[in-house]
């Protein structure tokens, strides 16, 4: 069972990359299918995509064909109402045939009869992968493992973050600064994220993550296309699988210089005002919460830290299972300072390890449509189980405890 849902996650994911490089290589198009969603709380502009609402839309239409009356479990960021430039309103929906789905995009897109037909195909792509396609994707003994793992779908929900960073998609800032492997903003701070989980446990149970551009490949100075790179993890008590150990554990020894580095976003203040004396580790900044968290998994930060509530559950459901699956997870931030405050003794790297997989954050269904309620909140640290991951938490939580104490 584990293997179908997982299998069905990583067609969506597949077809999400596609149509959202397609739609992103087109700067004229691309002007006419973004619209403002309104002011972040950093008071930047919060848009919302085609890409956005499509993608969505696919990953509810893939989950309903495979899992009959699964698709109404699938909450994501995005409502499914696009307007056109003639302020005309659409219901975007998967419709149950490739030429009505046409027919709808092109009226979305002014009449743009081409395009729309380009986007429709691409949405009715064939989404029933064989066992050689899959493979691609999941090697043949995962498969065999996850085919005998039995998940209860009338407990199974999902949130999906079509497009993380859309604000990075939106923009694709030209001036892109890596330091330490982490890039700061850009295309590559983009992802698409799909996260199950147990409704009942509140805890992800697989995820996919997708990066549509991950890297450059170029034909020439000027000339280029991106290549995509994707993530799987199984975080079911007592399976876990994925795909990243190796490139985790690859990463952290070609590191090797003995630096921790701690990701952060530059718009949290209280952060960065707990650190900024701190010397046991450098501070990387980025955009996007999805690209932060999978810095970690990927082992080229050691720490993401967000001290505040904007970060939401489609932001963390499928990084969280990642994180799982290679021992590590994503914890709410506040919670722990408490119960460390609290503690009032110095504690070693275990017993913080096991504090922080106690205060780790559950998804749960959205019952009203106010964001406040889908936010992580008391903000989020996401974290492995290494000795360093562990000593930049203590560090962090002691930088906080005595700011505190000194208030």
């Amino acid at each position: 069972m584990a293997d179908k849902l997982l299998s069905c996650l990583i067609e969506a994911g597949n077809k999400a990359t596609r149509i959202a490089t397609a739609i992103r290589k087109d700067n004229q198009l691309f002007a006419i299918l973004v619209q403002e969603k309104g002011i972040l709380k950093n008071s930047r502009i919060d848009f919302k995509t085609l890409a956005d609402v499509l993608i969505q839309q696919i990953v509810i239409h893939n989950v309903e064909q495979k899992f009959p009356g699964l698709g109404k479990q699938v909450f994501g960021e995005e409502d499914n109402e696009f307007s056109n430039t003639l302020g005309e309103k659409f219901v975007v929906e998967v419709q149950k045939t490739e030429n009505c789905t046409a027919k709808l995009l092109t009226s979305v897109l002014d009449g743009d009869e081409h395009t729309g037909k380009h986007l429709a195909a691409l949405t009715h792509e064939k989404t029933q992968c064989n066992a050689d396609e899959i493979s691609e994707f999941v090697t043949e003994d995962d498969l065999a493992l996850l085919k005998n793992i039995e998940i209860d779908l009338s407990r199974t929900a999902f949130w999906v973050d079509p497009i993380d960073g859309t604000h990075h998609y939106v923009k694709d800032m030209k001036d892109n600064v890596v330091k330490h492997g982490v890039h700061e903003r850009g295309l590559e701070c983009v992802t698409v994220l799909m996260g199950a989980y147990d409704i009942k446990t509140g805890l992800p149970i697989l995820g996919v993550v997708y990066e549509p551009f991950s890297s450059k490949t170029y034909q020439s100075k000027n000339s280029f296309t991106w290549n995509s790179r994707y993530f799987w993890s199984c975080s079911i008590p007592g399976t876990p699988r994925n795909n990243v150990n190796d490139l985790y554990q690859k990463t952290l020894k070609n590191r090797g210089d003995g630096q921790k580095l701690v990701i952060l976003s530059s718009n949290d203040e209280d952060l960065i005002d707990a650190i900024q004396d701190e010397k046991s580790f450098t501070c990387v900044v980025a955009g996007a919460c999805g690209y932060k968290a999978s810095c970690v998994f990927k082992g080229i930060v050691d720490l993401y830290v967000c001290s505040s509530d904007n970060c939401y559950k489609w932001d963390t459901c499928a990084t969280q299972s990642v994180l799982m699956s290679i021992g590590g997870g994503i914890c709410q931030f506040k919670s722990l300072l408490k119960e460390f405050v609290e503690t009032g003794v110095e504690v070693d790297h275990a017993a913080l390890k096991a504090m922080a997989d106690k205060h780790t954050i559950r998804n749960t269904i959205p019952n009203t449509p106010s964001l406040p309620t889908w936010a992580n909140i008391g903000g989020m640290v996401a974290y492995t189980s290494t000795q360093a991951s562990m000593e930049c938490l203590q560090a962090v939580l002691v930088a906080f405890k005595e700011r505190k104490t000194n208030e």
